[in-house]
Formats: structure tokens, sequence, C-alpha cells
């Protein structure tokens, strides 16, 4: 397992491969141009990485659907989830369901809405999970812990 305190580094790891985690969860990321992230051919991913990505869509920070960051493009968290997707062989589009989650502290009831790709190689799972109007440092639960936990879990090498 791995634990960073910085989004950013977990989101480069998985494509800079060859890759030996199984599994990583995200907060809050985003990739700057000129590492790989603008297309999957510049990936050297071997073999397919499970990824978790919580994200509020009302971050000012990291642009949800990606932008300019001190000048330079960067890729969102949207695009970036659906570019993991694309390399860990899932189908073309993400299942947005009804089902929501209480992992924000701050906010009454279950705020933060479940998606997943579909038919990823190797039985990994890709999982974008957004809060809305969600800020770039919501107040976690301790629920959000267990959900990171869980989906480390279930992804080995």
């Amino acid at each position: 397992m791995l634990r960073t305190v910085h989004g950013d580094t977990t989101s480069i790891i998985p494509w800079d491969g060859p890759v030996t985690l199984a599994g990583v969860g995200v907060s809050s990321a985003r990739r700057f141009a000129g590492i790989g992230q603008y297309g999957t051919t510049s990936c050297s991913q071997s073999s397919p990485v499970g990824a978790l990505h919580v994200h509020g869509s009302s971050d000012d920070v990291v642009l949800f659907n990606g932008g300019l960051r001190n000048g330079k493009p960067h890729v969102g968290a949207r695009p970036m989830i659906e570019q993991m997707a694309t390399v860990n062989g899932c189908s073309p589009t993400a299942e947005e369901n009804a089902n929501y989650v209480d992992v924000v502290r701050d906010l009454s009831g279950a705020e933060t809405q479940v998606s997943r790709w579909s038919g990823c190689a190797r039985g990994v799972r890709t999982e974008p999970r957004t809060i809305p109007n969600g800020s770039h440092v919501p107040q976690l639960s301790t629920d959000f812990s267990t959900l990171v936990h869980g989906f480390l879990a279930s992804h080995s090498r």
C-alpha cells in the first residue's frame, strides 16, 4: 500500500511503470503537461493499476475538468481518471449511478457520488468519487479511510 501526502505524486506513479502497485487512492490530484498524461501512448504502465480518485467538483486549486495552474496546463480529476480507465482497458464510459457515500464531515448525509468503469483488465477497479460542490481540502470523515482501505485491500499483485 502506498501512502503519500501529495495527491500529485500518487497520480504519477501508476503511469510511469514498471508497476508493482496494485492500486492507488488519490484525493485532489492533477497532472501537469510534460509528464506523459496527454494520451495513453506515452504511458509505460506494464499492468493495470486500480485507481480510486476522490475530488470536489468545486475545487478551485485543482480544477475538476483541468485548466491552467500557475500558467501551466494540467489535467483535472475527471480527465485523469478517464485516462486511467483507458490504460486499464475498461469500458469506454463510466457508470454514473445514484449511489452516494458519506465521506465528508461538514456536509450532511451521503454527499459523494459513486461512479465506476466496468470490464477493466485483470479485474482492477477504476472509480471516481465526486463530492458535489466539494473544495480542494474537504473535511474527510473516518469513513473515507475505510473506503480507501477497502479499495486498496481489494487489489493484489
